[in-house]
């Protein structure tokens, strides 16, 4: 696993003392961290940490962390349709993204559709014949990695596509960090991670 279940819950808990971001065009309930807590914080800030030695990108290029919420009663039950980070002009600047999952929960799928050619979330998650798409499960301490560039850097990866299926039952919480191409103004400086750091030396 990426993030032990203690980290996972660690996070779920930091939630509850940030600020939700209001976003009605969301799916989801989202909180973002702040440079300052990803600072001050010894786990998030080991966290984060991890997460930028996983993606081979400097600490400064990045987004901040994001946490989410999402259930069965929430509205579209926290599906998120089809998308590529990178499409939009203004987040044209990530080059990455990785999404952990926080908790066990029935549905809430990460779904790419590489080359099923399904056309909408709903019909990428219903596929069940020979060309469904690669569904990634909902496991507490799991994550995804995904490149939205192609290995030169200059153009999108078509196959970087990807959205959630609605959760069936309970709760799903993700944290997710997106990686720019440069530095982003987001300045959290990352205490050494002393278990990783001696794996390196």
């Amino acid at each position: 696993d990426f993030l032990s279940s203690e980290e996972c819950d660690y996070l779920v808990g930091l939630a509850q003392q940030l600020e939700e971001v209001k976003d009605t065009s969301a799916s989801a309930q989202r909180w973002s961290v702040g440079a300052d807590v990803e600072t001050t914080d010894s786990v998030v800030s080991r966290v984060a940490k991890r997460l930028h030695r996983a993606a081979y990108v400097p600490e400064f290029h990045a987004e901040a962390l994001q946490l989410a919420r999402a259930n069965a009663d929430s509205g579209a039950a926290g599906a998120e349709v089809l998308r590529h980070d990178g499409k939009d002009p203004a987040r044209a600047a990530r080059t990455a993204t990785m999404v952990i999952f926080l908790s066990d929960v029935e549905g809430g799928e990460m779904v790419l559709p590489r080359g099923s050619k399904c056309t909408s979330i709903e019909d990428c998650c219903a596929r069940t014949d020979g060309r469904k798409p690669l569904r990634i499960p909902a496991r507490k301490g799991h994550a995804v990695l995904l490149y939205l560039r192609t290995v030169q850097g200059t153009k999108r990866d078509g196959a970087a596509v990807y959205g959630s299926c609605p959760v069936r039952q309970g709760t799903k919480w993700t944290a997710q960090r997106w990686f720019t191409v440069g530095r982003s103004g987001f300045a959290a400086k990352h205490a050494p991670d002393e278990v990783y750091d001696k794996v390196l030396s």
